[in-house]
């Protein structure tokens, strides 16, 4: 944990202003003795706590759902939340 606090503190990132999709996988990446780790999980979910409209959480739960859904699922659900949460007035 250390090491990954570091890390971001060495960033210096300003997460208000940025809104930078590349600032997942920045904070993701981080070397620990002399290896690279990707923390891609926990980057999103750091990032997500910060402003959550603009960096969604992707974590096992997100993926192991995507790859379980064929792409016709997904677009079938997607459609039905849009007609949802954006209903057309007629």
């Amino acid at each position: 944990m250390f090491s990954v606090a570091k890390h971001i503190l060495e960033l210096k990132i300003d997460m208000i202003k940025r809104k930078d999709p590349i600032l997942v996988n920045d904070i993701a990446r981080v070397d620990m003795n002399c290896k690279i780790i990707n923390f891609y999980f926990f980057a999103t979910k750091y990032c997500s706590h910060h402003d959550p409209f603009n960096y969604p959480i992707f974590d096992a739960y997100v993926e192991r759902v995507l790859l379980e859904l064929n792409r016709k699922d997904i677009d079938r659900y997607i459609w039905q939340l849009g007609k949802e949460y954006f209903p057309r007035k007629y």
